[in-house]
């Protein structure tokens, strides 16, 4: 008897989370649709710019951004044909353009140090003035390479000499 008592009222409780369950189903559906139907039935919020009678800040502010796209790393692409002359103030107060003078400076100065064009020796047209030619004394590399030649004839870097030919 115990256990059919237990059974019955098991089936009772679930019986009653049954119809509680039920029940919440029915008011979620209802409360859905009632909302739904006031939601619908509602103008839509007066915004306090209309209110007061003010342009909206949001409107400007698009303008703005729109006008700003033409600038900066979000400029349209352009095509160089399309670009306009910039103004030019050395044009407008009358006086020789700077950055032609310095142009004209780089090329000459181009033309030494580590930047110098390559010239061939053969090509050396103007060279360099001697002095001792201007002074009138001897050069003395001519004696310096004589003496250097006499001094081949000694030491290690003397010519080889057979032992029948030495007197």
């Amino acid at each position: 008897i115990a256990s059919s008592c237990a059974m019955a009222q098991i089936k009772a409780l679930t019986a009653a989370t049954a119809a509680t369950c039920a029940f919440c189903v029915l008011i979620a559906v209802v409360q859905i649709t009632d909302h739904s139907r006031t939601v619908l039935s509602q103008k839509a919020p007066v915004n306090v710019w209309q209110q007061i009678g003010a342009p909206e800040p949001a409107a400007n502010a698009q303008q703005v951004m729109r006008q700003s796209d033409d600038f900066g790393y979000k400029a349209r692409p352009q095509m160089l044909a399309e670009k306009k002359e910039r103004p030019n103030v050395w044009k407008q107060i009358g006086a020789a353009e700077p950055s032609k003078a310095a142009q004209r400076v780089m090329g000459q100065n181009d033309n030494f140090g580590y930047k110098a064009r390559p010239t061939m020796l053969a090509d050396a047209k103007n060279a360099p003035v001697n002095v001792w030619n201007q002074i009138g004394a001897p050069e003395p590399s001519v004696g310096a390479q004589q003496v250097m030649h006499q001094n081949d004839d000694f030491g290690y870097k003397a010519r080889p000499q057979m032992l029948a030919e030495k007197k």
